[in-house]
C-alpha cells in the first residue's frame, strides 16, 4: 500500500492517495480531498462522490451521470448526452431504485475504509483536513442500508414531499412555510393535486424548523441556502413574511450580502448553521406587491425569486391552463429588479409542438 499526496480537483485543501488491491489482481487508486465542509472521493477519471460532515452523500459523478441527493432523501440526476442534457428523476421503481443505488455507494466507501484500516489515516495533526475526511467517511461507512431506509422515512414525516426544486437549489435546506399550490389547475402539473393550499402559522413553522434542524444534525455545516416551500411561499402578506424570516434568522443566521465571495464563504464556515439567504418560488398572477415591500424582504435575507413563467406566449399559457398575462410577468420582474432582487425565470420546452415552437421561443426570449 502507498500513501502519498497527489494532484487533485482544484480548490481542495489536502489530498491523500490510497492504493490497495480490490478483489484479485486489481489495484484501485482512491483520491480524497476536502473543501467547504465536504469530502470528495475520486476513483479514476470518471467517478467521484462528495459527502458532508455527517456522512450524507451530496453529489455523485459516475461516468456520464451526475446525481444530487437532497435532504429529504431523493436522488435527482441527469445524464450528459453529447452537448445536451437529459434530466430525469431517479424514482423508487425498477433498476434505478434510489435506496439500492445509495446503499451501493455507502457500501463501496465501507469496503475501502475497511481495506485501508488505520495506516492511511496516521498523517496530519490536530483538526486537519485529513482528520475531517477520516471522520466524515467513517460516518459515511456507518450508514447501513437499514439506517438509510430509516432516514428516508424520517424525512418523509418532516417534509411529506418536496415535489420540485430549481436545479441550483438541490443542496438547499427546505423549510415549508406553506403547503400546496394556490392555483393547482395547470394542465401540465399534478405535483400538488392531493395537497390543499394552506399557509402555515408561525408556531407551525417554528416546530417544523426544530424538526428539520434535528434531522440535519452535523450536515448543517454544509447548509448555505434556505429554500422556502412549497409552490408559492411568497404569496402571503409582507408583514407575516418578515416575521417568519426573522424567526428563522434567529436559528439560521444570514450572511452579510456586502461581503466578498471569499469573506462570505469563511463566515459561513465559521457559523453553523448559517446561510447566504432565502430563495423561493412565486407566480405572477396574484396580487402585486409594492417595490418597497420587496426591498424589505431583500433586507430580511431574500436573495433570489424563481418565477414559473413556462412560456411568454399568452395563447400557449391559456392552453396550459395557466391564467397568466405575460405582460404582468414582465412587470413583476421589473419590480423585483427595482428592489435589488435577482430573478430566475423558468420556461418549459417541448410544450408547443413543431408548429408552435417558433412562436413559443420568440415570445419567451
Amino acid at each position: 500500500m502507498a500513501n502519498a499526496e497527489d494532484t487533485f480537483e482544484p480548490g481542495y485543501d489536502r489530498v491523500v492517495r490510497l492504493d490497495f488491491a480490490e478483489r484479485i489482481h486489481r489495484v484501485t487508486s482512491i483520491h480524497v480531498g476536502t473543501r467547504h465542509q465536504r469530502v470528495r472521493v475520486e476513483a479514476g477519471e470518471d467517478q467521484a462522490w462528495e459527502f458532508d460532515p455527517a456522512g450524507r452523500l451530496i453529489v455523485a459523478q459516475e461516468e456520464s451521470v451526475s446525481r444530487h441527493r437532497t435532504f429529504d432523501g431523493r436522488i435527482w440526476g441527469h445524464r450528459v448526452i453529447g452537448s445536451n442534457e437529459e434530466r430525469r428523476l431517479i424514482d423508487d421503481a425498477g433498476p434505478d431504485d434510489p435506496q439500492v443505488w445509495l446503499a451501493r455507494v455507502h457500501g463501496r466507501i465501507r469496503r475501502w475504509m475497511a481495506a485501508d484500516a488505520e495506516a492511511v489515516w496516521v498523517r496530519g495533526e490536530g483538526i486537519s483536513p485529513l482528520d475531517f475526511a477520516r471522520s466524515s467517511l467513517a460516518m459515511t461507512a456507518a450508514r447501513s442500508p437499514a439506517i438509510l431506509k430509516t432516514e428516508v422515512a424520517w424525512a418523509e414525516r418532516i417534509w411529506r414531499q418536496v415535489p420540485v426544486l430549481p436545479p441550483d437549489q438541490y443542496e438547499s435546506l427546505v423549510l415549508q412555510i406553506s403547503e400546496g399550490c394556490p392555483w393547482d389547475r395547470c394542465r401540465f402539473c399534478s405535483l400538488y393535486r392531493d395537497v390543499p393550499f394552506r399557509e402555515r402559522t408561525l408556531e407551525e413553522i417554528e416546530r417544523h424548523l426544530d424538526e428539520v434542524l434535528l434531522f440535519v444534525g452535523a450536515s448543517a455545516a454544509r447548509v448555505h441556502r434556505v429554500f422556502l416551500g412549497q409552490a408559492n411561499a411568497l404569496l402571503r402578506d409582507t408583514g407575516e413574511l418578515l416575521e417568519i424570516l426573522q424567526m428563522i434568522r434567529r436559528r439560521i443566521p444570514i450572511a452579510d450580502p456586502t461581503l466578498g465571495a471569499g469573506a462570505q464563504r469563511r463566515w459561513l464556515q465559521e457559523h453553523t448553521p448559517s446561510a447566504s439567504g432565502f430563495f423561493a418560488f412565486i407566480d405572477a398572477f396574484h396580487k402585486p406587491r409594492p417595490v418597497q415591500d420587496w426591498a424589505l424582504l431583500r433586507d430580511a435575507g431574500l436573495r433570489r425569486v424563481y418565477i414559473g413563467l413556462e412560456s411568454g406566449d399568452g395563447q400557449r399559457l391559456r392552453a396550459l391552463g395557466k391564467p397568466l398575462d405575460p405582460d404582468r410577468a414582465i412587470e413583476l420582474v421589473d419590480d423585483l429588479h427595482a428592489a435589488g432582487l435577482p430573478v430566475a425565470v423558468i420556461l418549459l420546452t417541448g410544450i408547443a409542438g413543431p408548429e408552435g415552437e417558433a412562436a413559443h421561443r420568440e415570445a419567451s426570449a
